[in-house]
């Protein structure tokens, strides 16, 4: 039993260690919103959500459609938006290391938080 916990947490250690991408890009947009493009990539990831205060966290995520080798969702908001997200990897949730900044999550962790007009490219 206690070779198996090892050997789980050894798994998710090199799971979380390999190379991550990790982007947000915004985007504006003719009809004046923006696009907002989260981006994911990771060897073993087989299934990934973004969850975030514009999905009501968990129950909304929303699942990223898998574009090449990224996993990709798009999201068209206000030029005001501020949003709050978190990535769900093969079901364990995972803060975005490469986040533009992040706000602690209430739990030990951090959200990612994309202010959107800041972003603007």
């Amino acid at each position: 039993f206690q070779l198996k916990k090892i050997l789980v947490m050894a798994a998710a250690m090199a799971m979380f260690s390999a190379a991550v991408f990790a982007d947000v890009a915004c985007k504006k947009l003719d009809n004046g919103k923006v696009e907002v493009t989260f981006s994911y990539s990771h060897p073993s990831a087989k299934n990934v959500l973004l969850a975030g205060d514009f999905t009501n966290w968990q129950s909304g995520a929303k699942t990223m459609k898998k574009e090449g080798d990224t996993f990709v969702y798009r999201k068209v908001v206000s030029e005001k938006s501020v949003l709050t997200y978190k990535f769900i990897i093969n079901g364990n949730w995972m803060t975005d290391k490469n986040a533009p900044a992040t706000t602690d999550d209430g739990f030990g962790g951090k959200n990612g938080v994309v202010d959107v007009k800041t972003l603007i490219n």
